[in-house]
């Protein structure tokens, strides 16, 4: 795991609740394949949520990945608790994370104190559940990639049709004001930039350019939620984690 790119926010996969629930499975042989598969699926975006959401040193990242993997993921069969009826996979993922990295900071900390007297870090008590919550700082990361992704997929679209018109519009009107980086442009003035022949032009192609971004921003965020209904519920968390980057 330590050759994965840092800095790079890798996305969870789409979540598989069949394959999350033979890795459950009584038969060893099938839970061992499907195990194998779940963490080879959602290993690097974990490791990004250390090393980018938790500021981890990629090396402890990778240690305490190995730590998490076998006191709870194998000894413990964490992957039976997982209930697709009480939310997302990764939730759960990253919530069983964290509290096993409170867990161990308190068993370093004591081990500092008597390190002959120590229990196994499997043997302190869970933090209650208030206590730990996947970072914030991880959703901001995730918000961000998929606005760049839905960024570049729609300015080489926009190329590649012969419509930088479109792209033009949009970032004038939209998007640089979004990131607050400038006020909106006048439609006046993207007339003589783009080559618009109105304001009513350029008022109608910026109702095309939303739409194409609503579009490749869906088919950003399918390539890990796969049902209409998933990728409803993930651009409803994505406006409502900018909302709050934003405040």
């Amino acid at each position: 795991m330590s050759n994965q790119e840092p800095g790079v926010y890798r996305p969870f996969p789409v979540t598989e609740w069949s394959l999350v629930k033979r890795a459950a499975h009584a038969d060893p042989e099938t839970k061992r394949r499907a195990l194998t598969d779940l963490l080879e699926r959602y290993m690097p975006a974990i490791k990004s949520y250390l090393t980018m959401g938790k500021r981890v040193d990629p090396d402890r990242a990778d240690d305490l990945l190995q730590s998490f993997l076998a006191s709870k993921v194998l000894d413990q069969d964490l992957i039976e608790r997982a209930d697709q009826e009480r939310g997302k996979f990764r939730t759960f993922l990253l919530t069983a994370l964290d509290r096993f990295i409170v867990n161990q900071h308190r068993f370093d900390r004591a081990q500092k104190r008597s390190p002959s007297n120590m229990a196994a870090i499997e043997d302190q008590p869970e933090p209650a559940d208030d206590e730990v919550a996947p970072d914030e700082t991880f959703d901001v990361a995730w918000a961000r990639q998929v606005i760049n992704r839905t960024v570049e997929r729609m300015k080489q679209e926009c190329r590649g049709s012969g419509r930088l018109d479109l792209w033009q519009v949009f970032e004038a009107r939209v998007l640089a004001p979004t990131l607050g980086q400038s006020e909106a442009v006048p439609y006046e003035e993207l007339i003589a930039k783009a080559g618009f022949s109105s304001p009513v032009q350029a008022a109608n192609a910026l109702v095309t350019a939303k739409r194409m971004f609503a579009r490749i921003i869906r088919q950003v965020i399918s390539e890990y939620e796969g049902s209409d209904a998933e990728i409803d519920g993930e651009l409803n968390d994505l406006h409502e984690i900018l909302a709050k980057a934003r405040a």
